[in-house]
């Protein structure tokens, strides 16, 4: 059965989609599609924006475009991953719910540069296993050359080394296994749902400086913090990159992203915009 959470695999006419998100359209799955399951490889740039084209939509519960996959039409993927990603699922199911965790991103194709992990659902205890793998040696803190590598394939045109160094430094979900880089994406809920629970009723653009007051959500996707502004204005910063997740808890950020209005306040989103850390 499809959970309809982040990085969560599906296969749709011939690919491997990523699912995006805890809130669907009924029927469909907010989902990108990453990797060709004909020649097992990443997508190229303009296959995976012509498959994405296909079934964009408009959805106004978040008023964006979308790729829509059919759920009637998609499964769950099945198929090889990468014996690395599988020994490191096999050591974390050995704290959790087996079920709870999975193989995402370039693993589930082939021998890919690092591990991707997604677990289903979050509670504290799983943050002090992953410490407690991480105290025994099993899980290793990144050293700067595997966060410059890091950060060079996938940051480089977004943040100075310098200040994704300091984002990332002491990340708990970025790591060593074996030799090998990982990340681990932690969902908020357990499950997803088909229709709109979150409704957006207007976005704009923002940019500026914000102070967390609080942390919400530090480990999760998405992850939340309630912040405030140089006049004293409260928002939520609510981010789907583990990039901007376990920020400091008091720390300050000059932030160019995204405001939406929804039912119970203000959010900003630094997503497809930038996050500089101040302190």
């Amino acid at each position: 059965m499809i959970r309809l959470l982040d990085g969560e695999p599906v296969e749709y006419d011939g690919v491997l989609w990523i699912v995006k998100g805890y809130q669907h359209p009924v029927g469909y799955l907010v989902a990108y599609p990453r990797y060709s399951l004909v020649y097992n490889d990443k997508l190229p740039q303009h296959l995976a924006h012509k498959y994405a084209m296909d079934v964009l939509s408009y959805w106004d519960c978040i008023k964006q475009y979308l790729p829509l996959v059919p759920i009637g039409e998609a499964k769950t993927y099945r198929g090889y991953v990468d014996r690395r990603a599988y020994a490191m699922k096999r050591v974390i199911g050995d704290f959790i719910r087996t079920d709870r965790v999975a193989i995402t991103g370039s693993s589930l194709i082939g021998w890919g540069r690092d591990i991707d992990i997604v677990v289903y659902g979050y509670d504290d205890s799983l943050i002090d296993t992953l410490y407690r793998l991480r105290s025994m040696g099993i899980l290793r803190k990144p050293s700067i050359g595997t966060l410059y590598m890091e950060y060079y394939r996938k940051h480089r045109g977004v943040l100075s080394f310098i200040d994704y160094y300091r984002l990332k430094k002491d990340s708990i979900l970025h790591g060593v296994f074996n030799g090998t880089p990982y990340s681990i994406r932690i969902t908020l809920y357990e499950k997803g749902y088909h229709g709109c629970i979150d409704m957006v009723y207007r976005r704009g653009s923002f940019s500026g400086v914000l102070q967390i007051k609080d942390v919400i959500a530090k480990y999760t996707t998405p992850s939340r913090y309630l912040v405030e502004d140089r006049e004293g204005g409260e928002y939520v910063l609510e981010t789907y990159r583990i990039l901007y997740s376990e920020l400091e808890d008091h720390g300050r950020y000059y932030v160019e992203g995204v405001i939406e209005e929804r039912r119970d306040g203000y959010y900003i989103i630094p997503d497809h915009g930038y996050m500089k850390p101040l302190n």
